[in-house]
């Protein structure tokens, strides 16, 4: 089933266990003031925290029920359904996607779930735990895109709440603003170093995303995604702070420690780097990320620091550079290991 709607806009929200923070981040959506009509699609990945209730409750207290306004509930062997118009924002539809059994490793299984209703013209992405605080941020990314074809994607600035310090702080792209106050582009490469495309903060061509011929990718994240649109077009940051992002321990990114973060964004750019050679921009950034790879493991072990979380960086590097270079540059690597360690005592 979908709507007869033609929307501009698909708001694509995937969600598990944030029932806490799921209402400011569906008022994100509800507040958003355009000449366009959206569809916000909620794909609750069957929470057991009680969040679905939280997202049932919302629709049913904020959003017009009557067969007028197009309201409609079902159900299908995947999910219940929900489909409304907001009460007081004409332009505002929700889907809610309560998934009826987790899809965390079967993403394409997800994503076929939600295919129909992100048929749009522009995509908006936005976690359950995050969310926006410009009422005008779609508007002004899609004038902002229509005005400007030959760029793929526009994001724009976001301040950081920390649920577990209870502080504040800006988000590292506005401290960009300063310079270009105006907005800035940027391109893939500026992307893999600074990483501009928030995805709480981004909107991109539909019709992009689906021209990419993606390969065999192990580690697929948003971080691939920008990267492949951003080889058809740059990307525009927009000078406004529009959203939160929240860190708290229960975020998938946000509750990793230090070693599984570097563990992560490793692995990232080799992959990218691996399945795109041709890129010789994009190797030098993998070279560089290598050393640094390097760089910190013998500091480890020069601390002595040879934990398990150290020994699985080692594998990883390892493998990486036998891959690219064979065993002697392994046995090379291991070796300025060993002598570092020696050097801690």
């Amino acid at each position: 089933m979908q709507s007869e709607v033609d929307f501009l806009v698909g708001i694509q929200c995937i969600t598990y266990n944030q029932s806490s923070y799921i209402t400011d981040t569906l008022n994100g959506f509800a507040m958003q003031q355009t000449d366009f009509p959206f569809v916000a699609v909620i794909i609750d990945d069957a929470s057991i925290d009680g969040e679905q209730e939280v997202i049932k409750s919302y629709i049913e207290e904020h959003f017009d029920h009557s067969e007028r306004s197009g309201y409609k509930g079902w159900e299908t062997g995947d999910a219940c359904w929900i489909f409304a118009r907001h009460k007081g924002n004409e332009n505002c539809h929700f889907v809610a996607v309560l998934l009826k059994r987790n899809l965390y490793k079967e993403q394409e299984k997800k994503e076929a779930v939600i295919k129909n209703w992100m048929n749009t013209k522009y995509i908006a992405l936005c976690e359950g735990d995050d969310y926006w605080i410009d009422p005008l941020k779609l508007q002004k990314q899609v004038d902002f895109l229509e005005d400007h074809p030959e760029y793929s994607l526009c994001c724009h600035g976001f301040r950081t709440y920390d649920g577990i310090t209870n502080c504040w702080s800006e988000g590292y792209v506005n401290g960009f603003f300063v310079k270009y106050p105006k907005g800035f582009s940027f391109n893939r490469i500026d992307n893999l170093k600074a990483w501009m495309t928030k995805t709480l903060t981004m909107m991109y061509r539909k019709d992009y995303a689906g021209q990419i011929k993606w390969p065999n990718y192990k580690y697929k994240r948003d971080t691939h995604l920008c990267y492949h649109l951003l080889k058809m077009g740059n990307g525009y940051c927009l000078p406004i702070v529009g959203a939160v992002y929240r860190k708290t321990d229960q975020g998938i990114f946000s509750s990793l420690d230090y070693f599984q973060r570097c563990e992560i964004d490793f692995l990232i750019c080799y992959e990218i780097a691996r399945n795109n050679p041709e890129d010789l921009e994009l190797q030098i950034i993998y070279e560089e990320e290598k050393l640094a790879l390097f760089e910190m493991i013998r500091i480890r072990f020069r601390q002595h620091e040879i934990q398990k979380e150290v020994r699985r960086l080692v594998n990883i590097y390892s493998r990486a550079v036998y891959e690219d270079q064979g065993l002697k540059a392994v046995l090379f690597s291991f070796s300025k290991m060993i002598k570092s360690y020696i050097k801690g005592f």
